[in-house]
């Protein structure tokens, strides 16, 4: 007869328990492949992405990131103004406002947080008059970036689903007194961004460092495995060996044979014995049928600098950055790092910089010149190099310019990383200008030549002889006679 309350075989697979449960949850398709994905795929929290890049691997790569993004900074350029002079003038005045509230820095935490959590968001404050806030006191600027961990992930949502506009963001902030708040913002007044090329009214994006994430988490574990290693290296074994044939010759290895109890009681007291005789000296008596062997792992040991070299690799690789740019400072040289430049640089540069921080850069500053009343013209964005001009063609460019007087120009003057403003050094400097003039040669002869030098010398009485020929030229040209003289 069947016994009906006879329980079912239990499943003693710990892997089949987990999938049963895994069928139950994500249903009856989820197999050995899905299980194999989630240890292949690991998902971080939050805290741990944070841990990685503040404490962990991660740090160094993102970072270089963000700097090629960056942190090299950029010039603002202006376009279709009335003149120059009006362009300049609206170049100098978002500069200013910029670096008053620091938006530099305030780019390079967006770009990390984007970096690091997948995720980031930039908060603009407005006053009464439509201008961008500021009070030191407050610790705002107009241009916040704030942590992204902190708004409501549901608010994200019904904000990146609304077609009224009317959907606010919420921010969940810690009070000084333990207590908590929350507060919204109006979708115009926040720039959320996600690292998610799929979508772009995506409400979450991916971490630059899941990619490597199993990576990130072996290395963070390497001084540990190198603290144990070195206690192996660094520890000499006794081992010693007991030879079974001579000791059952014996009558104590008779009594040994009759009992496993007692033959364990032996091992240990024999090891026993020689571990307090180490710490007593170097004189150890034993028996015919024990032989001591020391053991020690010097010249075995596994190398750990090449598995960690290897495991920052691999975290290189997935995360994109050449590792030759992080060891530049003793296997590349410049000729290697222009190679990277163009590959590693030239991508980053038509990636995140150009699609993300590109029209914010521009926005905000075009909204700073309507703030102000100027309407006509607009400011794009030019970034500086990452890698400085080459000096070879820089001094052959000022070789070649400098007897022209060309140097002024400012199309001269930006090729060679100089500030469009010339710099006279002072007021002892002030009626000079440090750029030399076209060299000229005064005439032999002449009424004409000599009256004019006459006259000028009579009207700059205290010039220097060095800075004759130059004040003359000048003089020349005011006078208008300088092709007379040629």
């Amino acid at each position: 007869m069947t016994n009906s309350k006879q329980k079912p075989p239990r499943m003693t697979d710990p892997y089949e328990q987990f999938m049963e449960v895994g069928r139950r949850i994500y249903g009856p398709n989820f197999g050995y492949q899905y299980l194999k994905n989630i240890f292949d795929f690991p998902v971080a929290s939050d805290t741990e992405l944070v841990m990685h890049y503040l404490r962990g691997g991660g740090g160094p790569f993102i970072d270089l990131k963000v700097y090629t993004e960056l942190g090299v900074g950029w010039n603002l350029k202006a376009e279709g103004f009335e003149d120059e002079d009006e362009g300049l003038k609206a170049v100098k005045l978002v500069e200013d406002e910029f670096k008053k509230r620091d938006f530099y820095t305030s780019l390079i935490q967006l770009a990390t947080f984007r970096r690091v959590l997948g995720r980031a968001a930039l908060i603009k404050t407005y006053t009464l008059n439509g201008t961008f806030y500021y009070n030191e006191k407050e610790k705002t600027t107009g241009l916040d970036v704030i942590n992204p961990m902190t708004l409501e992930m549901e608010s994200i949502r019904r904000v990146m689903s609304d077609k009224t506009g009317d959907a606010q963001y919420k921010q969940q902030v810690s009070l000084v007194d333990g207590g908590s708040d929350t507060i919204e913002f109006e979708q115009d007044r926040v720039i959320y961004i996600t690292n998610n090329n799929m979508n772009r009214y995506s409400v979450t994006g991916t971490s630059d460092m899941e990619k490597a994430l199993t990576d990130l988490r072996t290395l963070a574990r390497f001084p540990f495995y190198r603290d144990e290693m070195g206690a192996i290296y660094s520890t000499l074994l006794l081992l010693i060996t007991t030879d079974a044939e001579k000791i059952a010759k014996t009558e104590f290895g008779q009594k040994l044979r009759e009992s496993v109890t007692n033959a364990q009681k032996y091992l240990d007291d024999t090891a026993e014995f020689y571990r307090q005789m180490r710490g007593k000296g170097n004189i150890i008596a034993n028996y015919s049928w024990e032989d001591v062997n020391p053991v020690s792992f010097a010249g075995r040991e596994v190398r750990l600098p090449e598995l960690e070299r290897a495991t920052i690799e691999s975290t290189a690789f997935k995360m994109e950055v050449p590792i030759n740019l992080l060891m530049f400072g003793k296997d590349v040289n410049r000729d290697t790092l222009e190679t990277l430049a163009d590959v590693f640089v030239s991508r980053m540069e038509k990636g995140a910089r150009k699609f993300v921080f590109t029209p914010i850069i521009e926005s905000t500053a075009n909204e700073i010149l309507q703030q102000n009343g100027i309407l006509e013209g607009r400011l794009t964005v030019e970034y500086n190099p990452f890698l400085s001009k080459n000096l070879l063609e820089a001094a052959e460019i000022l070789g070649k310019v400098w007897p022209t007087g060309a140097i002024s120009k400012p199309e001269v003057r930006q090729k060679l990383d100089l500030p469009a403003e010339i710099n006279l050094g002072g007021d002892e400097w002030s009626e000079l200008n440090p750029m030399p003039e076209p060299v000229l040669k005064l005439p032999m002869g002449g009424e004409l030549g000599k009256s004019i030098q006459t006259e000028f010398n009579l009207k700059n009485k205290k010039i220097r002889k060095e800075d004759e020929f130059r004040r003359v030229n000048s003089y020349l040209e005011r006078k208008g006679l300088v092709k007379q003289l040629y």
